[in-house]
């Protein structure tokens, strides 16, 4: 596996550092930055801030992102049960 970030994960953490006050501008700026829906940018994300390295890159940040995952994961319960949601 590479131990290195590539420039695109890199961009798409640096990414999340702005604070948007509203999901649709944030949805806009994502398409607008990386041409992508929003959809696709979380598992881009995801998978970027899983990488072994991004800790080490935006240690902070990469914590923080992670919380905040685990935190919605927790508050879903038909992840957490299999039931419906």
């Amino acid at each position: 596996m590479n131990e290195h970030l590539t420039v695109l994960e890199c961009e798409v953490i640096a990414f999340e550092q702005g604070w948007f006050k509203h999901p649709a501008v944030r949805e806009s700026l994502i398409r607008e930055r990386f041409g992508w829906s929003h959809t696709r940018h979380v598992l881009v994300l995801n998978a970027a801030i899983e990488h072994p390295a991004a800790p080490a890159y935006a240690p902070t940040l990469v914590r923080t992102l992670r919380e905040r995952r685990a935190a919605r994961i927790a508050a879903r319960p038909s992840l957490r049960t299999g039931g419906p949601r």
